[in-house]
């Protein structure tokens, strides 16, 4: 009935039915996409007299593009689900991708941080040491280091930084790939092992060690 109909549609209206997907069966019974192109032929009087076309076989095309749609949703549904948030920066450091995690890591939503600078989200006394580090990653390479970072609400959230440049046509980096990782809760941890290593659990005031560092 769909092959029927297209042709159909060509002999009525004149008008070329253009790469028309359709399945045909092989002599061996294996079913294969092939995508045609349908023609009216006329005599010299005008009247439709056949049809004239060209099919290809595209079933490996329609394999290849189906990976690569389960690939794609994979991938998608892996970085909507990540803990860490998956971003590039331009050459000036604005944002110019930046994953859907963004909004439950930060709280800002990904729209409202691409086009923007990273400077927007990390605290004043930070940016120098921030545009420091973003350049030295642009000019040699990969480099990790942690940031301060603020979110939506005015919280500092600490985060390890991973940034790695990427080329355009030119020899010169067009930009940055980057993967932030929310560390603060690792940071208040290490924090409170730090002052358990130092102090008496019971009165908080400082252990044998604790002595000795301050007495050093």
């Amino acid at each position: 009935a769909q092959v029927f109909q297209a042709f159909h549609e060509v002999y009525r209206t004149g008008a070329p039915a253009r790469l028309f997907e359709w399945k045909i069966i092989t002599k061996s019974g294996t079913p294969i996409q092939v995508q045609t192109s349908i023609f009216l032929i006329r005599d010299s009087k005008g009247k439709p007299v056949g049809f004239r076309g060209l099919t290809r076989d595209i079933t490996e095309k329609k394999i290849a593009e189906e990976r690569l749609r389960e690939s794609e949703e994979k991938f998608r549904t892996l970085v909507e689900n990540l803990n860490d948030v998956i971003c590039t920066l331009d050459a000036q450091c604005r944002f110019t991708y930046v994953s859907p995690s963004a909004e439950r890591v930060i709280g800002y939503g990904a729209n409202e941080m691409i086009g923007q600078s990273f400077s927007r989200f990390v605290p004043a006394e930070d940016i120098p040491a921030l545009y420091d580090w973003l350049e030295k990653a642009l000019d040699d390479g990969t480099k990790t280091t942690e940031i301060r970072v603020s979110n939506r609400d005015g919280r500092i959230l600490n985060m390890r930084a991973s940034v790695h440049p990427f080329h355009g046509k030119g020899q010169t980096a067009a930009g940055l790939s980057g993967l932030l990782t929310d560390i603060t809760e690792y940071k208040l941890l290490q924090e409170e092992l730090r002052a358990l290593a130092v102090t008496d659990p019971m009165t908080g005031l400082y252990n044998r060690r604790g002595f000795t560092t301050l007495a050093e």
